[in-house]
């Protein structure tokens, strides 16, 4: 059971070092939403989307394994 939790923790602190990669790699300024949605996708395993308060499409990640729901687009 050890060990099982501790190669959750390392896929947790591996997930946490992505995300916090690409927001302090990010040398522009500008929140580039398509790479926090791709980062997100893979690491959720989920098709993400960030919409603006407006409903405009910000950013899309899309995850290969996961079924595209084409009636939410």
């Amino acid at each position: 059971m050890d060990t099982l939790n501790a190669a959750r923790n390392v896929v947790l602190l591996d997930n946490t070092r992505k995300i916090e990669k690409l927001i302090h790699n990010n040398d522009t300024g500008k929140v580039v939403f398509n790479d926090i949605c791709r980062v997100m996708s893979e690491i959720l395993k989920a098709h993400i989307l960030v919409i603006s308060k407006k409903g405009k499409v910000l950013g899309v990640g899309e995850c290969k394994t996961v079924h595209a729901a084409h009636g939410m687009i």
